[in-house]
This record gives structure tokens, C-alpha cells and sequence, in this order.
């Protein structure tokens, strides 16, 4: 798979993390040599029955579109100012999550880069978040970028590695981002407490994603740790190793049947302090090999009696 970021979408609404988030899409630009495409969503329905008020209200829909161009106009003059490259606008009215899918799809996005204001209690639970929805529903890698984060470049990537399908094929994506960067790359093993069988595969995939990257070895490093909680283990390691980004699979758990969009992804978008690169499997022909290898090896130590038979 030779993946490159060619076109870079960004949703914005004008907020302050939105605009932090697209001066990080701008400087991935600059490097890839990639296009910008910005799209504001005025979410329906939102504004259409106030407290006190009932039925719709006339020509609301015209006044928001009307300003969100204006608005978006002021976003492509500004930028254009500070930066060669191709950018493209659009507005409309809908879902945020389903409206960036669907331009994704329209267009062939590589990448979606967006805010994240975060979530925590119910919303966090029942993945409210636009940001979590885009990864659920976008067929292309979404970038979350936290409020917090300032720097420009991606000096140090953070690659967790656990009990999932996907964890060589995210390298994928991550290689053009190392290589416009030139940044350093440190793997994380992660297992369960207890999980003996988890924790004995780690260092065959570790020793896998090692030999997969073609990179020098003197940015490569490594650790390993059996936890409780990996993505809390994950939060931790970033904040103590001050890592620039991290990529990790939006994938299937252990429960190879379920899409994975649970309390893994939700976590680490919600509560990282640097990007987060979620990645969903696609059916290139190195993940169909290793979705197999997946099936049968699960398949091999939760049921070895079944396979011996067979």
C-alpha cells in the first residue's frame, strides 16, 4: 500500500480548537504538498426550536448558510495570504459526522484532521462527540488534534501496539507523516494482567512492526507493559514521554465480531493531550494476511480441541 496525504479535509465551526486544529492541517500541507478542503456543517435542527418556542422557524435555514459562507470566505482570504497551496470550501446543513463521511467519500480524502473539545461522562459513554462519530463513520484515517496542543511538526510518533488486527497495517499511514517529519518512532507493547497468552504474542508483533518499517533503527525504541487499563496506560506513557502524536487502531477487539469503537478509542480521543491518529482496517492485501493470521491464532487458543479435531 503506498498511502499519501494528497488531500487534507478539515471541519471547522470557527471555535478556537477548530482553529488550532486547521494551523496543524496547514503545516501537514506545506509539507505533503497537499490540498485543503474546508467544510463547515450547520447542524440541522439545532437551531430550529428554541426553549419557549415550537415549530420552525422561517428562513433560518438561509441565515445560518449565509453566515457560515461569509465566514468560511474570511477563512480561505486569510489563509491564502500565508499559504501557496489549493484550498476548497463547502457548506451545508446536516450531521456532522455523516456530512464529513460523506465529503470524504465524494472527494477521496486521505486524512481529516479536526478539533476535539473532549467528553466525559454520558456524553463519553454513549460516544457524543463529533469527533468520535467522524472516526466511527469516516472511511479514511481522522486526525484529532486536542486544544492544548501548539507545535506544528510531529518530531516524536507513539505507536501503541496490542492484541488487534491492524497494528502493522497502521504503519501505512504513519510512514508518510514519519517521513516528512523525520521524527522518531516508539513502540508500545500492551497487554492485560494476567492475559499470559496476550502478553506472549507481544513480542512477535513487536519483533513484526520492527522488521515491517523501514526506517533507521536509531529512531526506533520500544517498551512493554501488562496492565489493567491499556489506554490508560497509553495516556500515561504520552504525557511522560511528551510525544508529538500517536497513531492507533479503531479496530476489533478480542470479540473479533464487534466493531471496536468502544471505551479503547473513546479514552485516548477524549483525554490525549497531543493528536491521535485513528485508524480503521481497510481490506488492503497485508491486512486480509493478517486479519487470517488473527483469526486463526484466536481461533488456535480459544478453541485448540475444536481445531485439533478439524
Amino acid at each position: 500500500m503506498n498511502f499519501e496525504i494528497k488531500k487534507i479535509l478539515v471541519p471547522v465551526d470557527f471555535s478556537e480548537t477548530a482553529n488550532n486544529a486547521l494551523e496543524v492541517a496547514l503545516a501537514m500541507a506545506d509539507r505533503h504538498k497537499a490540498e485543503i478542503h474546508l467544510l463547515h456543517v450547520v447542524q440541522a435542527g439545532i437551531f430550529l426550536n428554541p426553549p419557549g418556542m415550537h415549530g420552525f422557524i422561517p428562513g433560518i435555514e438561509q441565515t445560518l448558510l449565509k453566515d457560515a459562507n461569509e465566514n468560511i470566505k474570511k477563512h480561505k482570504t486569510t489563509i491564502l495570504k500565508k499559504h501557496a497551496l489549493l484550498l476548497h470550501t463547502y457548506v451545508e446543513i446536516g450531521s456532522v459526522a455523516m456530512s464529513i463521511s460523506k465529503y470524504v467519500h465524494n472527494n477521496k480524502i486521505d486524512i481529516v484532521v479536526m478539533g476535539t473539545h473532549g467528553a466525559s461522562g454520558w456524553s463519553e459513554f454513549f460516544l457524543g462527540s463529533n469527533a468520535m462519530a467522524a472516526i466511527k463513520e469516516c472511511a479514511c484515517p481522522v486526525l484529532t488534534v486536542p486544544p492544548s496542543f501548539k507545535k506544528r511538526t510531529f518530531d516524536s510518533i507513539l505507536y501503541p501496539i496490542r492484541n488487534v488486527e491492524g497494528v502493522m497495517g497502521k504503519y501505512d499511514y504513519v510512514k508518510p507523516i514519519i517521513e516528512k517529519n523525520e521524527a522518531s518512532i516508539y513502540l508500545l507493547g500492551l497487554a492485560h494482567v494476567g492475559e499470559d497468552y496476550e502478553a506472549g504474542l507481544l513480542g512477535n508483533q513487536l519483533k513484526a512492526v520492527r522488521e515491517a518499517i523501514q526506517h533507521n533503527n536509531k529512531y526506533i525504541d520500544y517498551e512493554t507493559h501488562q496492565c489493567e487499563n491499556i489506554a490508560a496506560k497509553v495516556l500515561e506513557v504520552a504525557h511522560r514521554r511528551k510525544d508529538d502524536i500517536m497513531i492507533i487502531n479503531a479496530t476489533l477487539d478480542k470479540a473479533w465480531y464487534k466493531f471496536f469503537s468502544g471505551s479503547y478509542t473513546q479514552q485516548i480521543v477524549n483525554h490525549s493531550k497531543i493528536p491521535v491518529l485513528s485508524v480503521k482496517p481497510s481490506l488492503s492485501p497485508r491486512l486480509i494476511k493478517e486479519r487470517e493470521q488473527f483469526l486463526v491464532t484466536e481461533a488456535q487458543h480459544y478453541f485448540p480441541l475444536t481445531m485439533q479435531t478439524i
